[in-house]
């Protein structure tokens, strides 16, 4: 384990959405993409920063991270069920898209989980994008980068997260007249992703994932076999002022059969159960909803 620290400093030149015009955002293979080089503005300011190891590869992480950078440093992995659950869905040359990358950690698993899976990752905390962005380079990872969040309009809107949890992002925080620690951009995926198509998709969007999804509808058109893996969290989609099962029949409307997965693995039941199952662990009762073309 490395431990580094280092005084804040202007960052100017770290690409996010907000940094250049609608053409730009389409251009964002050739904007984000690691070159052979070292890219600009690649160092971490603003720290401290801990370098951990894990099977993903070594990831530099917030010091101050009292969630992610203690379970990786202890135990080695994250997000441990997704990772077993990508490891059966990815095929050679699999497109994979991940929304809320986070530092990096499954990325660059999924990378590394079949030959020639292409990685296109979204974070939408500025805070971490620039680890995002390091541990893709510094592991030799060519993938398309992305600072921003993703839903269903496009626009401009809050984010808040925990001093000790920062991949914990919080969107819309305090609404009109009120903001988040940062405003960042948000746009539908089929904006930002025009024209492409993935064979995997992970969200992770703290209540707001059927926005990204619903937000996505081309590329799923254009994505025959695509699997969508998706967070589902009733606690904070009623904090939205959502109803769970809404969320799930927006799902289906688009087309997807749904199957649960949680840490006993992959199983099918009624998504009513699945409603109630999560609410009998209290707030943080969650799964992960695995969605697929309805055939």
């Amino acid at each position: 384990m490395t431990s580094v620290s280092s005084e804040p400093a202007p960052q100017s030149g770290i690409r996010t959405l907000g940094a250049t015009a609608t053409r730009a955002l389409r251009r964002g293979l050739e904007l984000a993409r690691p070159n052979r080089g070292v890219p600009d503005d690649l160092a971490l300011v603003g720290g401290p920063f801990e370098q951990v190891e894990t099977p993903a590869g070594p990831l530099w992480v917030l010091a101050a991270d009292q969630v992610m950078r203690p379970y990786l440093r202890d135990r080695g992995h994250w997000q441990h069920p997704t990772d077993t659950l990508l490891a059966s869905l990815l095929r050679p040359g699999a497109r994979f898209l991940h929304i809320g990358a986070e530092v990096g950690y499954l990325s660059l698993q999924a990378s590394r989980m079949a030959d020639g899976v292409q990685v296109a990752a979204v974070e939408p905390n500025p805070l971490l994008f620039p680890l995002l962005r390091a541990n893709a380079w510094a592991n030799g990872i060519d993938a398309q980068l992305w600072n921003g969040a993703l839903g269903n309009d496009r626009g401009m809107i809050p984010v808040d997260w925990p001093d000790d949890d920062p991949a914990d992002c919080h969107f819309g925080v305090g609404g009109v007249g009120r903001a988040g620690r940062a405003v960042v951009p948000i746009l539908p995926a089929d904006d930002l992703l025009n024209g492409q198509s993935f064979d995997v998709v992970v969200v992770r969007s703290r209540g707001w994932e059927s926005d990204v999804v619903f937000g996505m509808r081309g590329i799923i058109q254009r994505s025959p076999g695509i699997v969508i893996v998706t967070d589902f969290w009733p606690s904070v989609i009623r904090d939205r002022g959502l109803e769970p099962q809404a969320v799930v029949d927006r799902f289906l409307a688009l087309g997807f059969d749904a199957a649960v997965h949680d840490s006993w693995g992959l199983g099918h039941c009624a998504l009513e159960e699945v409603v109630a199952h999560c609410n009998s662990a209290g707030p943080t009762g969650r799964v992960h909803l695995v969605l697929r073309k309805r055939r």
